[in-house]
């Protein structure tokens, strides 16, 4: 399994657990489940587009920053 793939099925676990948190009404734990699945999303694509680990970091932005251009 690749470091990206590793990445993708870290963002769908957040979706997961932001799925069932929204079921219960917790919106706190939505929004942040939300937030980790998509910058996890964006570390497998940055991940895969570079071929070596992420930067440690959480902005989204920075992320989005990495990604080749289209």
């Amino acid at each position: 399994m690749s470091e990206a793939e590793r990445w993708l099925i870290f963002a769908q676990e957040d979706l997961r657990m932001a799925d069932l948190a929204l079921r219960d009404g917790i919106y706190n734990q939505v929004c942040f489940h939300s937030q980790q699945c998509v910058e996890k999303a964006l570390k497998a694509l940055v991940t895969d587009s570079r071929k070596n680990a992420p930067p440690r970091t959480h902005g989204i932005t920075d992320l989005m920053e990495m990604l080749p251009p289209n």
